[in-house]
């Protein structure tokens, strides 16, 4: 639970196989603390804490700004979550290697019931398996645990929560209880019934081993693996810029020509995908400068537009701070005002979060002293990224801007308001780098000022 916030489903689940096999009871007799049955005590523990998680904890986490950086509202999010629901359910029961994939970003986003059709049957399904569990519950006992642990295991990523949308791994625990089941249903058969069972089990298992061991083969290469996701997902962005990097590296170790054609056409792809992000527009400016041209300028009109306007992914953080540090080696030469305008654009975008703004201050403050040599201008950028998020990290980088216009004392001041707020230590080493430079050029300041007089 401390490592992972999922871990505070098993406290659940153990609740849940008390509730259903159990019964709160041992040898026939039922647990008791003091007067209170520990069924009661449970249950009223479990409701107390779910009254403080519903109007304490859950509301901030699934408030607009929440979403702000995802390409759905939270409406959105619960109506496709019907969805993924029953495709998981299907990856359990009938595995197919297209759907069980590293990548489902081209998975449709429901906008309303009817949009697409299918939603508003698994809404209807979702309520007819939660019927079949309440009031199957003395019937069959193992049915409810079974339909109860799968959407216990899918609480907390397949609901309310501004996450990614579907992916495999969060399956992996829900299918137990299906697999119980099975189990169970078949100590109770007798006959021809069970033989029957076990027939269609061993099928299963045979079915299992074949997929898991045909996606072993394609997991084994990077290569290959790259491929086969470009083509099961043909509308997925991140399968299509992976597959560009493949060529883009392949061009880089070969000099072959037709890798680079090949690189730009699944970038491009990556750009016409199914809510792509930005990763293959900056891949272009990227490669255009690998190949000594020069970038598309309406490639970068429309990066500038997409960062202004889309929501904003922690991702493009990275990508801008690899163009700003291409740049400033010497490897991309984007006229300044353009790569400036990029930065800015982040900067006028309503959608990003403190942390992203920050960040594209301070990258923002390097560009204008490592590449212009403004010292004063970055100095302004690095104190406005302390204005929105006062990390230890822009502390620093401001102090160095002031070590070398030869503001010691103030540099100085900063560094212990830095110390102060690298509570952990994470800088710890930087820090004290950083002091020891600072006094290193009060001491060369002194030392040329004694031998000019």
């Amino acid at each position: 639970m401390f490592s992972k916030e999922s871990g505070v489903l098993f406290v659940l689940l153990l609740a849940w196989i008390e509730y259903c096999v159990f019964e709160f009871k041992s040898d026939g007799r039922v647990l008791r603390l003091g007067a209170l049955t520990l069924r009661y005590l449970v249950t009223a523990v479990g409701l107390a804490m779910a009254l403080v998680a519903l109007v304490w904890v859950i509301p901030p986490m699934i408030s607009p700004g929440a979403f702000a950086q995802r390409d759905f509202t939270l409406s959105e999010r619960l109506l496709t979550e019907s969805r993924v629901i029953f495709f998981y359910l299907a990856m359990i029961v009938y595995p197919v290697l297209s759907s069980l994939s590293l990548y489902h970003d081209d998975f449709t986003i429901s906008t309303s019931l009817t949009q697409p059709d299918s939603t508003v049957y698994a809404v209807f399904g979702i309520v007819l398996l939660w019927a079949i569990c309440l009031f199957g519950w003395r019937r069959y006992r193992m049915l409810s645990f079974a339909i109860g642990w799968f959407f216990i295991s899918h609480l907390l990523e397949s609901t309310v929560f501004s996450l990614e949308l579907v992916h495999e791994h969060r399956n992996y625990f829900a299918s137990i209880g299906l697999l119980c089941f099975l189990v169970g249903v078949g100590t109770q058969l007798r006959g021809r019934v069970r033989v029957t069972l076990m027939i269609l089990g061993a099928a299963f298992f045979l079915l299992f081993s074949f997929v898991t061991y045909n996606r072993s083969l394609v997991w084994s290469s990077l290569v290959d693996h790259a491929v086969y996701e470009a083509e099961m997902h043909p509308r997925s962005d991140r399968a299509n810029y992976q597959m560009g990097r493949i060529y883009l590296k392949l061009l880089d170790n070969s000099k072959d020509m037709a890798f680079a054609a090949k690189a730009r056409e699944y970038f491009q792809r990556s750009a016409d995908a199914y809510l792509p992000a930005n990763g293959s527009y900056f891949a272009l400016i990227h490669l255009a400068y690998y190949l000594n041209e020069k970038a598309d300028p309406l490639v970068v009109q429309r990066l500038q537009e997409r960062l202004r306007t889309l929501p904003f992914y922690n991702s493009n953080v990275a990508f801008l701070r690899v163009l700003v540090d291409c740049q400033l080696g010497g490897f991309c030469h984007l006229p300044p005002e353009e790569l400036v305008a990029l930065l800015a654009a982040s900067l006028e975008n309503p959608r990003a979060a403190p942390e992203s703004r920050s960040s594209v201050y301070l990258l923002l403050g390097r560009y204008f002293i490592e590449s212009i040599g403004d010292l004063r201008k970055g100095e302004e950028f690095f104190r406005d990224s302390i204005n929105v998020l006062d990390a230890p990290g822009a502390r620093i980088m401001l102090v160095q801007a002031l070590r070398m216009q030869g503001r010691f004392a103030e540099a100085l001041d900063e560094l212990k308001l830095a110390a102060a707020r690298d509570r952990l230590g994470a800088n710890a080493q930087w820090i004290v780098s950083e002091h020891q430079r600072i006094l290193q050029a009060q001491d060369n300041k002194v030392e040329n000022h004694n031998a000019v007089h």
